[in-house]
């Protein structure tokens, strides 16, 4: 699997993720990043979906107690 870099926009960390170049495609198309990368952690999809980290989108939104 090929490494591609994802920049977080909030706190700049870059991030190296694994992934198939097929699935890679099959996101660019319109897939949905949860089908396109089933493999990689909600964290890691948040990085496409958003440009977010999980530790940064985190702080965004707290969880409720």
């Amino acid at each position: 699997m090929p490494k591609i870099r994802v920049r977080c926009h909030q706190c700049f960390t870059a991030y190296e993720l694994y992934v198939k170049d097929e699935d890679l495609e099959k996101w660019g198309n319109g897939e949905k990043v949860q089908t396109a990368f089933p493999y990689l952690t909600p964290g890691e999809r948040e990085l496409f979906i958003s440009g977010t980290c999980n530790e940064c989108f985190n702080k965004m939104f707290p969880e409720e107690e």
